[in-house]
């Protein structure tokens, strides 16, 4: 599925969405935001196993496209000219909503990041659940340089990811800060050499692929509520998704390739 700005493409059971203005480094238009919800969509109903973002030509993406023929940008400039915020957060709140669904899918979903990661492109990988980063890439919050705040759920995600003090550094400052710093700080999961980010992700992805897909979507699904929870709902929860797996009899294969000392064939059903 493509639509000029995005492409939407499956290997097997792993779906990867690709943004793909090369020309404007994959700055997010329009055009690029209704692509990922399209493919939101479709990662709703098709139900893939992992879905991997990356970037077109050796970028992920510099962020929301500051060009005058951005719509988007036009209702940031109408909410400034008639000091009226309905245009400016009707727009965000859109975007916001695609960015909860995708983090909402069942599915793990992985950034892979090489280039550039900056503003709205950062903020698009934070909403993944895994980041794997290049050592040569370069990632910013750019929104305080433009006089703007984070907007995209960027200043929520980085500080639950690296802690309040840190966020407020690499947002308050806009800095620049490249793959290593952000495998040291925790932004980026995985730290890969330059131009193997993607199909470092796709192995992430087959990893996980091999595995239970019901045991892997509890997982998921579980390890983004954990850091809201207290100890009691936490573990409450992880047992009754446990049990959930057992029941639904999808182990009986793993310990059958266990026993038999072959690897494992896990049926999605």
């Amino acid at each position: 599925m493509t639509d000029g700005a995005t492409t939407l493409e499956r290997r097997g059971a792993i779906a990867t969405l690709t943004l793909s203005r090369p020309e404007r480094l994959n700055a997010m238009g329009d055009e690029v935001w209704r692509g990922i919800d399209a493919a939101v969509v479709d990662c709703e109903q098709r139900r893939p196993r992992a879905l991997v973002v990356t970037g077109a030509a050796g970028n992920f993406s510099v962020g929301f496209d500051l060009r005058g023929d951005n719509p988007l940008l036009g209702e940031i400039e109408r909410s400034m000219r008639e000091r009226d915020p309905a245009p400016a957060r009707g727009m965000l709140r859109r975007i916001n909503m695609i960015l909860h669904r995708l983090g909402r899918l069942r599915c793990p979903t992985i950034a892979a990041i090489e280039g550039f990661a900056c503003g709205g492109g950062l903020e698009l990988a934070l909403a993944c659940d895994l980041r794997v980063v290049s050592r040569a890439s370069k990632l910013a919050m750019r929104a305080t340089a433009l006089g703007l705040a984070p907007s995209l759920g960027g200043t929520v995600r980085l500080t639950r990811l690296v802690g309040p003090a840190r966020a407020l550094d690499l947002i308050a400052t806009s800095r620049c800060f490249d793959g290593e710093e952000a495998f040291r700080l925790g932004v980026a999961d995985r730290l890969v050499e330059p131009g193997t980010a993607f199909d470092a992700a796709i192995a992430l992805a087959q990893q996980m692929e091999r595995n239970g897909p019901k045991a892997v979507r509890a997982a998921t699904e579980l390890t983004r509520r954990v850091p809201e929870l207290d100890d009691r709902d936490a573990f409450d929860r992880e047992l009754d998704r446990s049990v959930k797996v057992i029941v639904s009899g999808q182990p009986a294969e793993g310990l059958a390739a266990f026993r038999e000392k072959r690897e494992a064939r896990f049926r999605d059903t």
